[in-house]
């Protein structure tokens, strides 16, 4: 009788799996605590050069902040205007900045309108948008894509999804002026207002519909005294119908040949009025050019303090110590091969 064989199987023994694992994962740790310890004992062991580099670092620091770095204050102005873009913003305070950046701050006081004092303050310009263009152009590529969608599908729900994803600050810009008098902060707004509003481009626009809503209002202005006239003689009409008696409804004839619902004259006139108050709201306001938030002065300044330097000289320091210990060890390494 043949020997019993005893069956072939491709199970793993449990057992065997985890001790496998637990000793990689021991391997593992060991190896990483071994790496700690020598990068612990290196910067002890290269002490001498550790030390000379990051006390150079801090000394540096040091002498910038006492000797050679002038305090700066910073405050920004945030503005809205829909004639605006990113290069336009751009180019108009990049100008400005190359202007506070001359020796001579008369071009700048010129630019401004403001005096030559006042000008040798401002240390320069930047603006920052807070919207990109190339979040414009995706958000009007998706606007395309939801339109050829919308005239094969609802409509209505395509027009809602317009209006919600619509960027509302894409016109927003934040404006920051640096000088070392914070006290002349206040001062700049406006000068710096005016600069991009009178930018020749914004100005043109600004104008001609400021003058489309003057001339707009100026008719609303004389259609509410006609209709005011209008409303006079039905009233006068009323009295009179009152008092010979006569029975009416609720139309009422002002002559023989022509016959005025009363009501369709006062809702008239209500929906011109209600246009002209807000035609003189947006002269009022200008959402065209609007500013969001001003200048402020701040006694704290933006320029990093002596703590924060010596805190960012001690990292630099020490990263450089490491870097040059590494290209030490790979000379030494090359050189065996000399």
């Amino acid at each position: 009788m043949d020997e019993q064989q005893k069956p072939v199987t491709d199970e793993i023994d449990l057992s065997v799996l985890f001790r496998k694992v637990g000793s990689a994962i021991q391997s593992f740790g060991t190896g990483v605590m071994r790496v700690a310890a020598k990068f612990r004992r290196v910067p002890y062991q290269n002490r001498a050069s550790f030390l000379g580099i990051i006390g150079v670092s801090v000394a540096l620091a040091v002498a910038y902040s006492f000797l050679l770095k002038e305090k700066y204050y910073e405050s920004t102005l945030i503005i809205n205007c829909a004639h605006l873009n990113k290069r336009l913003a751009d180019n108009a305070l990049d100008k400005l900045d190359a202007l506070a950046e001359e020796t001579n701050a008369a071009g700048l006081a010129k630019v401004l309108n403001i005096s030559d004092s006042l000008a040798n303050s401002i240390l320069g310009f930047k603006v920052r948008t807070f919207v990109t263009e190339e979040e414009i152009i995706d958000l009007e590529l998706l606007k395309k894509q939801l339109e050829l969608v919308g005239k094969q599908g609802d409509e209505a729900a395509i027009e809602y999804v317009l209006t919600r994803i619509d960027i509302d600050d894409r016109h927003s810009f934040e404006i920051t002026v640096r000088t070392s008098v914070p006290e002349i902060i206040p001062d700049l707004q406006d000068p710096v207002v005016n600069y991009l509003r009178n930018n020749s481009y914004v100005k043109r626009r600004l104008d001609i519909n400021r003058s489309i809503l003057q001339n707009k209002m100026d008719k609303i202005n004389s259609d509410l005294t006609k209709l005011d006239s209008l409303k006079r003689a039905i009233f006068e009409n009323y009295k009179k119908m009152a008092v010979q008696g006569r029975e009416g409804s609720n139309n009422v004839i002002l002559s023989d040949r022509a016959v005025t619902d009363p009501i369709v004259i006062f809702n008239a006139d209500l929906a011109l009025y209600n246009e002209m108050k807000g035609i003189e709201q947006n002269l009022y306001l200008e959402p065209e050019f609007e500013v969001i938030d001003g200048f402020t002065e701040f006694s704290e300044p933006a320029s990093p303090g002596l703590v924060k330097l010596i805190v960012i000289a001690f990292v630099l320091g020490f990263i450089v110590a490491w870097l040059d210990l590494g290209v030490r060890e790979l000379n030494k390494f090359l050189a065996k091969f000399d």
